[in-house]
């Protein structure tokens, strides 16, 4: 598409957000404007419901919200500012946000922020993500599709997410060649389940995979449709986080306990604070492939062991993180909020 067509298609957008939320504000007249984590949404928004005199809220359960690259708008108008060739089509921006009465104003301001872990509510902070409270609600599974199946063999190890250097799925491999060599059976299988983002990367892996003769150990699957991941995990005994960078959470951890499967994590990030190590999962040295082979090959070698992490795995999910406890935490932080703003609309307004 043509920047300048970009641009219209993207001031067309904006004008009809802006003008449907302000139709939803007027006739809904909420208490609170809750935001769900606004992610790849125009931050304005929030801007916008702050501006109008509302209450807002937000759960945030990533950095999206402090990436320029999430609101289409800001990351349009950040190309255009390094670019002085551009200086019309930023006139031209700045023009058609001041027509459709958008904000100006960079991150919004929240009266509260609900985050799955500490880690991610530290680094909100540290991002200038301004907001009057904080409270720590956690992220919810759905423990009606996520749940264990039959026994499978020990050696079915599987990773979900990204293939990307910073989620360390060659830590993984390194680690994995090693299992190979140490505990040589055919039924030791890894399976590597997400999206590709870096052809690069992925013939780095492809290398691997052949230098260490795991061709017929390992498969790469490519995404996986939402609806097909509880049997995917159910179809495997281990579960492998290997992410270098620092995880605000880490969704698959969650949901691999769900099913039951024994969790080893680099635990980086808010990804460590998910379960207990030792008694829900292992944790392994980031970045260290010799670490994490060693933690895998010691579920291989302790099956009681990995029997009861297993099994409290699923109950600790069970117990702290299914989605009814989410909604719970969430109406039980927001309900006090929205009777206290009703009482205050029963004050009368005193006129000298």
């Amino acid at each position: 598409m043509p920047r300048l067509a970009k641009l219209r298609y993207l001031v067309r957008r904006e004008k009809h957000n802006i003008r449907v939320f302000h139709e939803v504000l007027r006739s809904r007249k909420p208490d609170i404007v809750y935001f769900w984590n606004l992610g790849h949404t125009s931050r304005c928004l929030a801007v916008l419901a702050k501006q109008a005199g509302f209450h807002t809220g937000l759960f945030a359960f990533d950095l999206g919200l402090l990436a320029d690259d999430n609101d289409l708008w800001t990351s349009q108008s950040r190309l255009i500012m390094v670019s002085p060739s551009r200086l019309a089509q930023a006139l031209f921006l700045r023009m058609a946000g001041i027509l459709i009465a958008r904000p100006t104003a960079g991150l919004p301001e929240f009266d509260f922020v609900h985050c799955p872990t500490r880690f991610l509510e530290r680094k909100l902070k540290h991002g200038a993500l301004r907001s009057k409270s904080w409270e720590q609600i956690c992220w919810g599974v759905d423990t009606e599709k996520f749940y264990p199946g039959e026994a499978v063999e020990p050696g079915k190890i599987l990773f979900t997410g990204q293939v990307a250097e910073h989620k360390g799925v060659h830590i993984l491999l390194e680690a994995f060649s090693q299992l190979v060599r140490r505990h040589p059976i055919s039924t030791m299988q890894l399976t590597i389940a997400g999206p590709l983002l870096d052809a690069n990367y992925k013939r780095r892996l492809d290398a691997l995979v052949e230098e260490n003769g795991l061709a017929d150990h390992v498969e790469f699957t490519g995404r996986v449709d939402r609806a097909d991941l509880p049997d995917l995990y159910r179809r495997h005994a281990i579960y492998v986080f290997p992410s270098i960078w620092e995880e605000p959470m880490g969704i698959g951890i969650l949901e691999a306990m769900a099913s039951g499967l024994a969790v080893v994590c680099s635990g980086t990030g808010g990804s460590g604070e998910l379960f207990t190590d030792g008694e829900s999962g292992l944790l392994f040295r980031s970045g260290d492939a010799q670490s994490l082979a060693e933690r895998i090959y010691y579920l291989f070698q302790n099956m009681e062991k990995t029997t009861r992490i297993r099994k409290t795995a699923r109950e600790a999910i069970v117990n702290s993180y299914r989605w009814s406890l989410t909604v719970k935490g969430i109406w039980e932080s927001v309900n006090p909020k929205s009777q206290q703003i009703q009482k205050l609309k029963e004050i009368p307004v005193l006129h000298a």
